[in-house]
């Protein structure tokens, strides 16, 4: 039992050396997302605003879904970002 329990704890500590490369990768893609989605906001271009959003989001993605959502309730109190 000692040996299994060694076994998963050394194959879980291995795991999570290999995963923090992906997790850098990871967080630096989605940065580069937020920082386009950011510029959509502030240049107030849905389209660019949307453009990662999912196909089942489809249905706000429309510039006057935009305003009432984003713009107007947060762009007067946030500013640019």
């Amino acid at each position: 039992m000692k040996k299994l329990l060694f076994f998963v704890l050394i194959c879980i500590f291995a795991l999570t050396l290999r995963a923090e490369p992906f997790r850098e990768h990871l967080i630096t893609h989605l940065d580069a997302l937020a920082e386009e989605m950011f510029q959509g906001y502030n240049l107030d271009n849905s389209a660019i605003f949307y453009q990662y959003f999912a196909d089942k989001m489809k249905p706000i993605k429309s510039k006057e879904k935009y305003e009432a959502l984003y713009k107007n309730p947060y762009k007067k109190e946030l500013g640019y970002i």
